[in-house]
C-alpha cells in the first residue's frame, strides 16, 4: 500500500495543522469531510455514512481523526460509537493505521496531579463517558490494527475559535470588552498550541514503535488563568480585568443558553489544578522543541485580531 493519509475532519483546527505539515513533507494527503469543497484532495462525505468512510479510506495508509462535532452531548453519545465503528470496519479492510487526536475528558472528576497516561479513567460527565466508549472500541482491536490515541488539554491557535480562552475572552478584549473567564481563577491550568498539537501527533503518526499506545502531547502549564489575560493584554497594549463567572451564575446561564450548560458538566477541570504530563513524550523525542508560550499566544492574538479587521 503507497503511504497515504486521509484526515477525518480535516476543517477544525487540528485537521487543517496536520493537513499543512504534510502537505509540506509532500506527502500524499486527503481531507474528508462535509463541506462541499471543490479541490482535488477533498472528499466531501459523511463519517455516519459508512459507504462514505469506506470509499475516503480505501487505499489510505494513515487515518487521522480530528472530528470536531457540536458540543452537545446527545450528538455526541448518537454518533460518536456510528462514527468509530465505521472507521474501524474500514481501516481493517484496508489495514490502515488508525491516529485518533482525543482531549482529556475520560479523566475524571479526582484529577491526580500530574495527569500521566496512567491515570485511573473514570468520567463522570456525559462527554466524558463518550470518549471512554471511543477508547474501549479502539483499544479493543489494537490487536488487530495499529492504533495510537493522542490526548491533548484545552488548546488555543488561529483557528480553534471554540476555545474556552477564545470565545468570551480573548474575542472580547479583542472587540474591547470585558474577558469572561469559567472557572477557579486561582488554579493551575495546562493548555495546548494546535501548531506544536499537530506536529507531535505527525511525529507519532510516523513512528512505527508509537501504535497501540496513549500518548500525552506536549502543552504548557500556567499558575493561573492571569497568566493567559497578562499575555493577552502585552499583545493587544490593553489593561483589562477579568470577570470570573462562578459556578452559581454558570449554572444560572446555563438554563437559558444550552452551550454554557454543556460546558457546565466539565467545569471541575477549571476547579482543581489540571497538570498534564507528557513526560512520556519528551522521553521518547527529547529533540522536539515546542513554540515558545509567549510566540503562541502572540501568533494566536494576532491571527484572530487580523481576521476581525479583515471581516469588517
Amino acid at each position: 500500500m503507497s503511504e497515504k493519509h486521509l484526515i477525518i475532519g480535516a476543517n477544525g483546527p487540528i485537521g487543517k495543522e496536520i493537513y499543512s505539515l504534510l502537505k509540506e513533507s509532500n506527502k500524499e494527503v486527503y481531507r474528508f469531510g462535509r463541506s462541499k469543497i471543490d479541490q482535488e484532495d477533498y472528499i466531501c462525505g459523511n463519517a455516519l455514512n459508512i459507504n462514505d468512510v469506506l470509499k475516503a479510506v480505501k487505499g489510505k495508509k494513515y487515518i487521522y481523526i480530528t472530528i470536531g462535532l457540536k458540543y452537545d452531548h446527545k450528538i455526541w453519545e448518537k454518533q460518536w460509537p456510528i462514527i468509530i465503528d465505521h472507521i474501524i470496519t474500514a481501516a481493517k479492510k484496508e489495514k490502515s493505521k488508525i491516529i485518533f487526536f482525543d482531549n482529556v475528558y475520560i479523566y475524571g472528576p479526582q484529577l491526580a496531579v500530574p495527569i500521566t497516561e496512567m491515570h485511573e479513567i473514570s468520567p463522570i460527565s456525559k462527554k466524558g463517558k463518550v470518549r471512554r466508549i471511543i477508547h474501549d472500541k479502539l483499544t479493543s482491536v489494537m490487536n488487530e490494527l495499529d492504533i495510537m490515541i493522542v490526548r491533548a488539554p484545552d488548546f488555543f491557535g488561529g483557528d480553534a475559535n471554540s476555545s474556552l480562552i477564545y470565545n468570551a475572552f480573548l474575542e472580547n478584549m479583542i472587540k474591547d470588552k470585558k474577558p469572561l473567564f469559567l472557572g477557579n481563577d486561582t488554579r493551575k491550568h495546562s493548555y495546548g498550541y494546535t501548531k506544536d498539537l499537530a506536529r507531535a501527533t505527525v511525529l507519532l503518526a510516523s513512528d512505527s514503535k508509537a501504535y497501540n499506545q496513549v500518548w500525552h502531547l506536549p502543552c504548557y502549564q500556567t499558575n493561573s488563568i492571569y497568566e493567559i489575560l497578562d499575555m493577552y493584554n502585552q499583545v493587544l497594549k490593553k489593561d483589562f480585568k477579568l470577570t470570573v463567572i462562578g459556578k452559581k451564575m454558570h449554572a444560572l446561564l446555563g438554563i437559558f443558553m444550552p452551550m454554557l450548560k454543556e460546558v457546565y458538566e466539565m467545569r471541575y477541570q477549571f476547579e482543581t489544578d489540571y497538570v498534564l504530563s507528557f513526560e512520556k513524550f519528551s522521553k521518547k523525542y527529547p529533540g522536539f522543541i515546542q513554540t515558545t508560550f509567549k510566540d503562541a499566544i502572540t501568533e494566536t492574538v494576532l491571527r484572530f485580531k487580523n481576521d476581525l479587521i479583515a471581516s469588517q
